[in-house]
């Protein structure tokens, strides 16, 4: 009997044991088929989001951005004011694609923001084209500046970053209702406020301050980038908020520049435009910028470069020149006062005076008299012209096609479409001679990216000097 019980016992154990495990492997496969199907419909919601996302960012770019051109880059400012009295909810977000970062402080505009009809250009007597950013910063129509600097640029790469930087500032106004710029954050120190001086100036005079003692502040960012950076178009799309207004701004002397001192030393002294870009090659000790140096993709090696390639051509040309007595030259007593101030090895100093009184094509004074002084203005204007940024290459329509293809194909295509694109002609800055050859195929570059079905010009703009192909649809906008 006992043992007929245990084995009873036993079985009734194996039996609920079979059980146990019965109901665990149901549980268990039931369990994965619900894995199995929450992940399916995570993935199908994750193609939906991707998918949608791809649809949405297809509408945008196919309704496009405004495109429009312009003469004078501080009459953006009457676009900026347009899509704010479309009810633009919040400032813009500013790609600032240029030579220059027109970062100058301006004079105040004392008003509220003139949203009112008619008033598209009152902004615009306060501003010139190298410190409108700033009082757009101010009027409350802009909160972010991403400048591109190109490497023969120097205004923030000299002493501020190497290959990209984000800083915070305020500008406001100061007791005697001047504008003033300071750094905001962590770094708002006398010695953060040294770095920027030489931006943030206007006629000569430093307008930086202590944001404490201003008032009507308005904070902004400032994000700088190398145009040559090798992800510049993943630091572009992480720095711009896709849920912000985007204005893309395109300086066309972002390809190419010149300046008015540049002219009128190029005219001073019958020089080419070879010769001015030697000159300022060696004077800076910058290497050849090309497609070459672009495609490397690292903006450290302008400075670990230097300017031994013009050296070399610069000696070559004065060593095929017939010898004469080039001490006489205007050109290079006024170069050498240039260069007394500047820390140049004197192996470069000779080449760039060597290759200046070569060059100069001005009248000479007798052999044995030193050459008069340059006057005021022709000083100013030499000084200038090594001052602001210089870049003619040879080779321009390749280098064109190279940063076209290369570096804002990527760039373009990783930023959200654009409210606004801006071509800024710059008279006086692009060379006169490239401007058909920029702007239509900067034209055609945007039709490749965007659906674009007609460019406005602002009415004081000549529409037809460029004879662009776009013409069909060209069309006049007085704002």
């Amino acid at each position: 009997g006992e043992e007929t019980r245990a084995a009873s016992k036993k079985k009734a154990h194996e039996a609920a044991r079979r059980g146990e495990e019965t109901r665990a492997a149901t549980e268990k496969k039931a369990h994965e088929k619900r894995q199995v199907e929450t992940l399916k419909d995570a993935q199908k919601r994750r193609i939906e989001e991707v998918t949608a996302r791809v649809h949405a960012e297809r509408a945008r770019k196919a309704a496009g951005p405004a495109v429009s051109v312009l003469d004078e880059h501080h009459h953006v400012l009457a676009y900026y004011l347009r899509a704010a009295r479309a009810g633009a909810a919040e400032a813009a977000t500013i790609v600032h694609i240029d030579s220059h970062a027109d970062l100058g402080v301006p004079r105040a505009y004392l008003g509220e923001t003139p949203l009112g009809p008619g008033l598209s250009r009152t902004l615009e007597e306060y501003a010139e084209i190298n410190d409108f950013l700033v009082l757009a910063a101010f009027a409350g129509l802009a909160d972010h500046v991403v400048f591109v600097e190109p490497p023969w640029s120097n205004q923030f790469r000299c002493c501020v970053y190497e290959t990209n930087a984000t800083f915070d500032f305020v500008v406001g106004l100061d007791s005697r209702d001047a504008l003033r710029v300071d750094v905001d954050g962590e770094t708002a120190t006398k010695f953060a406020r040294d770095r920027f001086g030489h931006v943030f100036w206007r006629n000569g005079e430093r307008r930086t301050g202590d944001k404490t003692a201003l008032r009507r502040t308005r904070a902004f960012r400032v994000t700088l980038v190398a145009l040559e950076h090798a992800t510049l178009a993943a630091t572009l799309a992480a720095v711009v908020d896709p849920a912000r207004p985007l204005v893309v701004d395109v300086d066309l002397d972002a390809f190419a520049t010149v300046s008015p001192g540049a002219i009128a030393t190029k005219s001073r002294f019958g020089l080419t435009d070879p010769d001015l870009e030697i000159l300022y090659h060696l004077v800076w000790n910058f290497p050849d910028l090309g497609p070459a140096y672009l495609a490397e993709a690292d903006p450290r090696r302008r400075d670990r470069l230097d300017a031994r390639d013009y050296v070399e051509r610069a000696n070559q040309r004065v060593a095929r020149a017939n010898a004469d007595d080039r001490g006489t030259s205007r050109l290079a007593a006024a170069l050498a006062r240039v260069l007394d101030a500047r820390d140049v090895d004197p192996g470069r100093k000779g080449a760039i005076l060597d290759f200046a009184a070569l060059v100069d094509k001005s009248p000479r004074s007798a052999a044995a008299q030193r050459p008069r002084p340059l006057d005021s203005r022709g000083q100013a204007n030499l000084e200038a012209y090594l001052e602001q940024p210089y870049h003619k290459p040879d080779n321009f329509p390749a280098e064109l096609d190279f940063v076209l293809a290369n570096i804002w194909t990527p760039v373009f295509a990783a930023l959200p479409t654009p409210a606004m694109v801006h071509l800024v002609r710059s008279p006086g800055y692009l060379p006169e001679d490239l401007l058909p050859t920029v702007e239509c195929r900067f034209l055609d570059f945007l039709k490749s990216v965007y659906a674009v079905d007609h460019v406005t010009h602002e009415d004081r703009v000549d529409a037809t000097k460029t004879s662009c192909a776009h013409d069909s649809y060209l069309r006049l906008e007085k704002l």
